[in-house]
């Protein structure tokens, strides 16, 4: 959130300092023009930052390829039953990458509505460690692959001649798949295995391109 708000600040003192930058409304915008690029930043709805270049290929539409990355770590500690301090730590990274096609609808300043698909590949990796309430070390782990496909709607909006901010609402389709094992005192407790297929509906947050 704050660094949405971040975004948004800049953006708009940056539309306060050079009014001049900006396209007059009913103006075509210059920004989509074949053979510009862009560079874009976008905070995915997983957590995480995503990074992308888009190219305009024609009047109404570009192509992008995106990789978002996303990472934690974590430590607790605390006081079991019968008074032993045990500690425990988390960890988790996640990256995907794929190419997106969008086709605008309209392309008069300030605003281009559009329609977007995506595809992607992604991975994932987790590990959490720390001890029973017997004192024994254990630990877990487990890693996981996913394929998607999205359809979306959205609108760019161009504050700067140069600059936009582009929200969507779409449909994701998802298939994953997913090994987990673990060990207690030092003895493998086995290995599992699952798949999973769904479908859902998203709200992405706000991605602010630059174009050049």
């Amino acid at each position: 959130m704050l660094r949405l708000a971040a975004v948004l600040a800049l953006v708009g003192a940056l539309a306060l300092a050079a009014p001049a930058a900006a396209q007059a409304p009913g103006d075509s915008i210059d920004a989509l023009t074949p053979g510009r690029r862009a560079l874009s930043f976008n905070l995915p709805n997983g957590g995480g930052v995503g990074l992308g270049i888009w190219r305009v290929v024609a009047p109404d539409r570009a192509r992008g390829f995106f990789v978002n990355f996303s990472g934690s770590y974590g430590h607790s500690s605390y006081t079991d039953q019968v008074g032993n301090d045990n500690t425990g730590n988390s960890f988790r990274v996640s990256v995907s990458a794929g190419p997106q096609f969008r086709r605008y609808i309209g392309r008069t300043a300030p605003v281009a509505p559009f329609v977007q698909s995506g595809l992607s590949l992604g991975a994932g990796y987790d590990r959490m460690s720390g001890r029973t309430a017997g004192g024994a070390e254990q630990e877990n782990h487990g890693w996981s692959g996913t394929a998607a496909a999205s359809l979306a709607g959205g609108v760019e909006w161009f504050p700067l001649r140069r600059v936009s901010l582009a929200g969507q609402t779409g449909v994701n389709l998802t298939g994953g798949y997913g090994r987990s094992g673990g060990s207690v005192g030092g003895v493998s407790q086995g290995h599992s295995a699952s798949w999973s297929v769904g479908v859902s509906t998203f709200v992405s947050s706000l991605a602010l391109a630059i174009y050049f």
